[in-house]
């Protein structure tokens, strides 16, 4: 009698411990079930959507505390996916192997990210490129719309550089120091002048897609080089250029 109140309470034991879980399919084979669980840090709202992949799908939300959990997993490989809008996550994912036993403390942290945004205007003005420069690297490009309005979204706290992009043109200013932080930084706008066209000394070429002159690069507002310099018309611009062998006439 005693051996078997030892036995049932060894198996309260593991249940109360968190044993994995177990199903039996219809050939009475027992299949072991695991959780895949952990906490997302840094002052994201309760509610936060972590998306499961690999193996099997899934989805779960963070409760009050930032804690989450992907129960009932089979063994095998996942990656899982912190996901809300504002909010950048580090790392953006963790893949994670299920071997037969819990895995625990899946964590990541999450960050606010904010908005950088602004105007490009100007007579005659097409769609500007606008760049995202942080330190030595573009981290990102967008287009300016038909009206001119452009923003660059997903930021974090950091120094950046605004530089508006675009050839026959030259700005009020050429770039734009921003420091982002703790809040959305908005009328970064930069005006465009068109560049006058280009002083040409002498003129040749065999087609209207292939006209060489001696002249100044005006599409550069910084080029120091006197005339002299060789251009090539391309059908919608003077470019720098040096002319392929029996251009020149």
């Amino acid at each position: 009698m005693r051996s078997g109140i030892t036995a049932v309470l060894c198996l309260m034991s593991l249940t109360a411990c968190g044993a994995p879980s177990h199903s039996t399919d219809n050939t009475g084979t027992a299949t072991a079930y695991f959780t895949i669980s952990g906490i997302v840090y840094g002052g994201t709202s309760p509610g936060l959507t972590l998306r499961l992949t690999g193996a099997a799908s899934a989805t779960a939300t963070t409760d009050d505390s930032g804690a989450y959990s992907f129960p009932s997993l089979a063994n095998g490989d996942y990656v899982v996916t912190p996901s809300q809008p504002g909010f950048a996550f580090t790392p953006a994912s963790q893949a994670v192997t299920v071997s037969g036993a819990d895995v625990e403390r899946v964590t990541f942290s999450g960050e606010r990210t904010y908005t950088i945004s602004g105007v490009v205007s100007g007579t005659g003005l097409q769609r500007a490129e606008v760049w995202l420069v942080r330190g030595y690297d573009i981290v990102a490009k967008t287009s300016a719309d038909a009206s001119g309005n452009y923003v660059f979204t997903g930021l974090t706290n950091e120094f950046y550089v605004i530089r508006p992009i675009l050839a026959g043109f030259t700005f009020t200013r050429m770039d734009s120091s921003v420091v982002v932080s703790f809040a959305d930084v908005a009328g970064q706008d930069f005006v465009a002048t068109a560049l006058p066209a280009p002083a040409l000394v002498a003129v040749w070429g065999s087609s209207p897609g292939d006209v060489w002159a001696v002249g100044k690069d005006t599409t550069r507002y910084d080029d120091p080089r006197p005339l002299g310099v060789i251009l090539r018309f391309d059908g919608a611009a003077w470019r720098a250029g040096c002319p392929r062998r029996g251009t020149a006439g």
